[in-house]
């Protein structure tokens, strides 16, 4: 990261949105197979401090390697690195499954905490496109 306080500046911009009154918000998430589609719930806890409007899950798209360049094996993406769009489906289905948990959770506590102005069914898959592996909540 740029900033050694990146995460907690990001934490900080994700409660400030989950305090709007009349702004229509969204999250954008890039899957990337290998990298980042292990970790529903953390996406819902992000979710849940945030609460977008919208959240469109796209696949990563491969542009393929730069003339001249060769391929790293640690760092390049690759054509095995763009999820199928049944996967990212999947995983926009396994984060709206643990916003309902979140929401569920959020109910049953007395107190609440940040997380408690979430409610249960206040997401869902609205609409998809194959051909761009995207996906809207």
């Amino acid at each position: 990261p740029l900033f050694k306080d990146a995460w907690k500046r990001l934490l900080e911009s994700l409660d400030a949105l989950g305090k709007k009154t009349s702004t229509r918000t969204v999250y954008r998430l890039t899957l990337v197979r290998g990298f980042n589609m292990d970790s529903a719930r953390d996406y819902a806890d992000l979710v849940a401090r945030g609460k977008p409007d919208f959240i469109e899950i796209k696949g990563v798209t491969y542009c393929g390697i730069r003339p001249g360049e060769q391929a790293k094996t640690n760092d390049s993406l690759t054509m095995q690195s763009v999820p199928w769009h049944r996967e990212v489906v999947a995983f926009a289905q396994a984060i709206v499954g643990e916003l309902e948990k979140l929401g569920e959770e959020a109910s049953a506590m007395e107190n609440g905490d940040q997380k408690a102005g979430y409610e249960p069914g206040a997401y869902a898959l609205a609409c998809e496109h194959a051909h761009s592996c995207c996906v809207c909540i």
